[in-house]
């Protein structure tokens, strides 16, 4: 029955691989044409240098129960190398992995996160600071969403003037602001919308942020995340 079915191929990134039974592994992918894929494969047609988290990968692939693939080879496409010679790249780059699995549901496709994935890893090792490029991916997932809009002004009355809180993925003023709102510092609103709208690469991998802004755009990612 196996020999019978389609071989079917996607292109991924690897987030994780886990030894299942006694020859075989579980690969989880972030693909374009499904959001989260896992193939299982025979460890010997599954090399350690090419399964790696955060190598480009070429599975192919059958169709098995379920959501889990019948993995029949892998092609390396990019091992992502330069990552493993910055500490402070690999950290990111798996913090992103780690983002993807907890967001990404499987066989949901989401190209846009794929191709934001690949982007964000590829500029890792040219970054003044690795670690914007999480709060970046972290936004952008919120945005791609739904779960945050580009609007930067309060959600109740609309004005932008005076904005100080953050609350469950929406700004608001003092006025509209419940108790349990984040306040947010001025200069923390100007990251987050630096954030949100940044597009141009040169500008990205120049891009630095003071630590305690990093700080509290972390407690406002979390405050969404939750919810």
């Amino acid at each position: 029955m196996f020999s019978q079915q389609e071989i079917l191929t996607c292109e991924g990134i690897i987030l994780r691989t886990l030894p299942y039974r006694e020859n075989e592994r579980i690969l989880t992918l972030m693909t374009k044409e499904h959001g989260i894929l896992q193939a299982i494969l025979y460890k010997k047609n599954v090399p350690a240098a090419i399964c790696s988290p955060s190598s480009k990968i070429e599975l192919l692939y059958k169709e098995g129960r379920g959501n889990l693939a019948l993995g029949v080879d892998i092609h390396l496409l990019d091992a992502n190398e330069k990552i493993r010679s910055s500490l402070a790249a690999m950290l990111e780059v798996g913090k992103m992995l780690s983002i993807t699995l907890k967001t990404q549901v499987e066989r949901k496709p989401a190209p846009e996160i794929y191709t934001l994935l690949r982007l964000l890893i590829s500029l890792s090792t040219e970054m003044a600071d690795p670690e914007i490029l999480t709060y970046i991916y972290s936004i952008k997932i919120l945005l791609l969403e739904g779960m945050i809009d580009t609007c930067m002004h309060c959600s109740i009355c609309h004005q932008s003037a005076t904005l100080t809180h953050f609350s469950k993925g929406e700004w608001l003023c003092p006025e509209h602001a419940p108790e349990y709102a984040i306040v947010a510092e001025h200069s923390v609103i100007e990251a987050w919308c630096l954030l949100v709208y940044i597009r141009q690469l040169d500008k990205i991998k120049e891009l630095v942020l003071d630590s305690e802004v990093k700080k509290r755009l972390a407690i406002l990612l979390d405050d969404v995340m939750q919810h």
